[in-house]
Formats: structure tokens, C-alpha cells, sequence
């Protein structure tokens, strides 16, 4: 999907602030959609069924994360991807509690950088797999062979992408300055390096038998 199709909704009850991102958005061709509530936020995303969302976490009425905790557990619209915009860097409790809900947060003041940045990570994890499995077809790979592996591919990609978050969020709560007076926290991504490590194998193990047609 080419990146001016792509439609990215903007929620945030300070209106400058969603004009700011907006504007930024669509100078690098984006489509963009405003909320300036959580109330509102929610009601366009099931009329619009946006690609991404940015949503503020400090909100009056509904904060962030209630909106976030709505859209996931709404069947409709629970596959759109979210970025927290926050004031404040997420607790350790908002990574170990709430990263299931979200795929990255950005800090105010927002950059056009920043947010190219996030909406790439995001944007090229969600086409891996279509990506995969369409060269696979193209490749004259037995349709037999794709479906005996499909299912465990997305299940560890799926599994890979939550690790690979994680360990953003881990990462930008304790910097390195951080984890040498952390033990715990420094063998925390130590451990999930190396769980993200062995996953990524296994997921380009999996990609080169779905890529590669018998001879």
C-alpha cells in the first residue's frame, strides 16, 4: 500500500497539537483524519476504519488508554495499530501492563523525524507476512505447502513482533545509564534479545521454505 493511501487518525484534546502532527503527516503524504476526544476518537475509527492511530494519553473524559483497551477489544476495528503520544515516558507498570494494547509511543514535542520513524517500524511489520506469502504464490510454491506452514508462521510473527515491542519500550524506559544500576532490568533485555533472536531465525528459516518452490 503506497503511502498516500494510507489514512492515519490523530487524537488529542489539545487541537493544536493534532493540527501540528496532521500537517506533518500530510507533507510526508499521508491522509490524515482528527479527533479531539476519546469519544470521538472511537466513533471515527469505526466509521473510517483508519491504518494507524496516534492517541494521546492525557485526556480529559477517557484517556488513552481507556480508548486504547475499547478499540482493542472491539472485533471491528481491534487491528489497527496504535502510537501513544505522551508529555511523560511510559512507566515500567505501562510497558508490563498496557504494551499488549499499543505499538510504540512518541514523546512531545513531536518531530517529523519521530514520527516517520514510528509509522516505518510500524507500517513494514504489518506487511511482512502478506509480503511473504504473496512470494510465495508468485513462486509457484504448492499451495499445500503454504497452508501446512501459514499458521505457525503468523503465530511467530506475531510472538516476535510483541518481543520486538517490548523490547523498544524496555529499551527507551532504561537507557544504558539506567541498566547498570538495574541487574534485573538489564538481564530482563538480555533475555528477550535473545528470545527475539532465536524467533527471527526461526521466522527467515520459514520464509526461505515458503519462498522457495520444489524443484
Amino acid at each position: 500500500m503506497a503511502i498516500d493511501s494510507k489514512r492515519i487518525l490523530v487524537t488529542d484534546d489539545e487541537r493544536n497539537i493534532v493540527d501540528i502532527i496532521a500537517g506533518m503527516l500530510a507533507r510526508s503524504g499521508y491522509t490524515t483524519l482528527k479527533a479531539y476526544s476519546g469519544e470521538e476518537c472511537l466513533s471515527i475509527a469505526r466509521a473510517e476504519r483508519p491504518d494507524l492511530i496516534f492517541l494521546d494519553i492525557m485526556m480529559e473524559r477517557m484517556d488513552g488508554w481507556e480508548v486504547a483497551r475499547i478499540i482493542k477489544n472491539d472485533p471491528a476495528i481491534k487491528d489497527i495499530p496504535i502510537i501513544m503520544v505522551t508529555a511523560k515516558p511510559l512507566t515500567f507498570e505501562d510497558v508490563r501492563d498496557r504494551s499488549v494494547l499499543i505499538e510504540n509511543y512518541i514523546m512531545k514535542p513531536v518531530s517529523a523525524a519521530t514520527l516517520k520513524q514510528a509509522l516505518e517500524e510500524v507500517f513494514t511489520a504489518r506487511t511482512r507476512i502478506e509480503r511473504t506469502l504473496e512470494m510465495a504464490r508468485k513462486s509457484g510454491v504448492a499451495a499445500e505447502i503454504i497452508n501446512a506452514y501459514r499458521d505457525r508462521y503468523e503465530k511467530l510473527h506475531t510472538q516476535a513482533q510483541r518481543n520486538k515491542k517490548l523490547l523498544t519500550l524496555m529499551s527507551q524506559l532504561y537507557p544504558e545509564d539506567k541498566l547498570k544500576a538495574s541487574p534485573a532490568s538489564r538481564n530482563m533485555l538480555m533475555s528477550l534479545k535473545k528470545g527475539l533472536e532465536s524467533q527471527e531465525e526461526e521466522l527467515r528459516r520459514l520464509e526461505k521454505i515458503l519462498t522457495t518452490p520444489a524443484q
